[in-house]
């Protein structure tokens, strides 16, 4: 469809005009052939006002094009800005060394932090478990918010870099300390949010939208999961009473067809949250030359932080004006996908250099070879540098750009303005739903696998 987005002069026009209205408007200020030289300054006048516009309203086209212009922040968000931050130092600060607490022992024969020496898969697990509580339980604080107090806005912050301090804490001080920096971090974003509540916008509560969804959806389950057999209006439900209306599920079908990009995440997030488990454990390996093996996966959080104004600033912008490409959602989604599954397939490679590499190869740390003469019995790990890691976790990171923060997007902005938290819930649920593939897969390489 061609665009009618184009500039045009005339002072006496609206801001946006269309092409009925400006070819009456000309005809009607239209000048005799013998003008004046006053007529003729005044159309140079003329020629010269602020631009308008064909088209009452841009079109699905020109959306796709336009650049985009960001508005002032209140101050408001900024302190939700600082208790997300908090929020979010405290759970990657606490969830960074939670491999090396979980599958190492104490004195860990690699000289590796470590405490409860449970194993790499069950480690894996239990911390893929974690993972999935965590992001269960926001539904529940979704529901009580939406019935009973109601939503603040949200915003996004640098919080996930808190795993450097609590790493390297983690490798000359102790767990104690590692654990101890996130729950302070959590007490100064609670002050926060309380002192702050009168700065905050709160939605007001909605009547447990997210549980009328849910019923919704169980009515369509249970009729062939046709969506429509949820209405009040349907024969079924004559005889009882529902707490909503026919508009009301014809907003959930738009909501619905908004959110089919979400049934490919939980595997996305499987791949994704391989660097917070089996890739510490894979650094673990490696010459670590002094760094914690777990302090890589913070490359993720920075790459991010670094790449985000770049796309958004000037990739993104460069792309709809000037290449004219419709980089839409889901080609995003599907470019974050394809890089995610390249960062696997770079750790497989990687890993298989790990096992051609002495002097323990396919055993690492595991063989006599490796014995540092000196010590209590510590081994050292295969001669490969710990920096070959460092490229999956920017390919993770760029993925999680293109796929992660669009599917935000799209659960955000493409949902009716009554279902933005029952689409937000499907979208936490695609992490969780995530995590749980990661609980079986690791359940089943440790069945089948030597740990």
């Amino acid at each position: 469809m061609a665009s009618s987005w184009r500039p045009r002069a005339g002072s006496h026009l609206g801001a946006y005009t269309n092409l009925p209205q400006l070819d009456e408007e000309a005809l009607n200020h239209a000048s005799p052939p013998a003008a004046s030289d006053s007529h003729i300054a005044r159309d140079h006048t003329s020629l010269s006002a602020p631009a308008v516009y064909i088209g009452s309203s841009p079109t699905p086209e020109d959306l796709l094009f336009l650049p985009r212009v960001s508005d002032a922040l209140p101050w408001g968000a900024f302190l939700v800005a600082i208790v997300e931050l908090c929020e979010r130092f405290a759970y990657y600060g606490l969830s960074g060394p939670f491999q090396n607490y979980m599958a190492n022992s104490a004195h860990d024969a690699n000289g590796l932090p470590g405490a409860l020496g449970l194993s790499q898969s069950r480690a894996t697990a239990l911390s893929n478990f974690f993972q999935a509580w965590c992001y269960v339980t926001p539904i529940a604080g979704a529901v009580v918010a939406d019935q009973y107090l109601g939503r603040p806005s949200r915003s996004i912050n640098v919080g996930s870099v808190s795993a450097i301090a609590t790493t390297l804490l983690e490798l000359h001080i102790g767990f104690w300390s590692a654990y101890l920096l996130p729950l302070i971090m959590f007490c100064v974003g609670y002050a926060v949010l309380v002192a702050g509540k009168d700065r905050y916008i709160i939605k007001p509560p909605q009547g447990g939208v997210i549980g009328r969804c849910f019923r919704a959806l169980w009515i369509a389950a249970r009729n062939g999961f046709d969506v429509d057999a949820a209405r009040p209006s349907a024969p079924l439900n004559s005889t009882r009473r529902l707490p909503w209306d026919d508009a009301f599920i014809s907003e959930l079908k738009t909501a619905l067809r908004a959110c089919k990009v979400f049934l490919f995440f939980p595997i996305y997030w499987l791949t994704y949250s391989q660097m917070m488990n089996n890739f510490i454990s894979q650094a673990g390996q490696m010459q670590l030359h002094s760094l914690p093996n777990d302090i890589l996966p913070n490359i993720d959080p920075l790459t991010i932080i670094l790449l985000v104004p770049l796309m958004d600033r000037l990739i993104y912008p460069f792309l709809r004006t000037r290449l004219h490409l419709a980089f839409t959602p889901a080609t995003r989604i599907t470019l974050g996908f394809l890089i995610a599954s390249l960062a696997m397939l770079y750790a497989s490679i990687l890993q298989h250099f790990i096992y051609t590499s002495p002097p323990c190869f396919s055993l690492p740390s595991a063989c006599p070879a490796a014995l540092i003469p000196g010590t209590n019995g510590q081994f050292a790990p295969n001669r490969i540098h710990i920096a070959w890691q460092a490229p999956a976790y920017v390919l993770i990171a760029l993925s999680e750009i293109l796929a992660s923060i669009t599917g935000l997007e799209i659960a955000y902005a493409q949902a009716p303005a009554s279902m933005k938290s029952f689409i937000m819930s499907l979208f936490l649920l695609t992490s969780a739903g995530g995590s749980a593939l990661g609980i079986l897969h690791s359940t089943v390489l440790a069945a089948k696998l030597p740990d």
